[in-house]
């Protein structure tokens, strides 16, 4: 899936690459859809708990959305496998956002309440950031991107929210957060992520 897109990977492929059977697949799992989602539904759900510590331990909203910004690049880059799949998803672009809240929203909502942002739509803000992201991380898994993608990412997004481009340099560039940079979380994929192979084969484990 990370090598051809979810649309053009077959089950029989997902099995055949996972070393367990078809039936085994469907014991566990309706669809590849099903799959694609529980893959990247833990690795989101893991990346949300530090961003919230983020989001609350940060009184500044433009640090915090510049240190999260920063951290999701990192992650998926970190990540390659489940970056890939993303990056090629197309209609399962939707799991980068929250089944209840939207966190990246509710952040935006809360700098723009606090007079930190300039923002007048809310919900096109918020796809514009995750369409660049979605962009800035294919750049960087294809060896197209420029150096500190991370913090020229987060740059571009306080710009983006309104911020002048002295400040928004200087947030984006700061230092992260202890607990971010030392996070040491085993990504979602495979050791064999540089193969192609997904974690498909632990998804199927018991």
């Amino acid at each position: 899936m990370a090598e051809k897109g979810v649309d053009a990977a077959t089950v029989l492929e997902i099995v055949a690459e996972a070393e367990v059977s078809q039936p085994s697949f469907y014991n566990h799992f309706d669809s590849k859809e099903a799959l694609v989602q529980a893959i990247v539904r833990e690795f989101f759900d893991a990346e949300l708990t530090l961003k919230e510590r983020v989001r609350k331990e940060s009184e500044d909203r433009a640090e915090s959305i510049a240190a999260n910004c920063r951290r999701s690049v990192r992650a998926l880059v970190g990540d390659p496998v489940v970056a890939w799949v993303i990056v090629r998803a197309g209609n399962m672009r939707n799991l980068l956002r929250s089944p209840v809240e939207d966190p990246l929203m509710r952040e935006i909502a809360e700098g723009v309440e606090a007079g930190r942002f300039r923002v007048g739509d809310l919900r096109a803000m918020t796809a514009a950031i995750r369409g660049a992201a979605l962009s800035i991380i294919q750049d960087v898994l294809e060896g197209q991107a420029g150096p500190e993608p991370d913090a020229r990412f987060a740059e571009l997004v306080l710009r983006m929210l309104g911020l002048a481009p002295a400040e928004a340099e200087r947030l984006a560039f700061a230092s992260l957060p202890d607990f971010l940079e030392t996070d040491e979380r085993p990504p979602v994929a495979s050791s064999n992520a540089g193969h192609g192979k997904s974690s498909a084969k632990g998804a199927l484990d018991p």
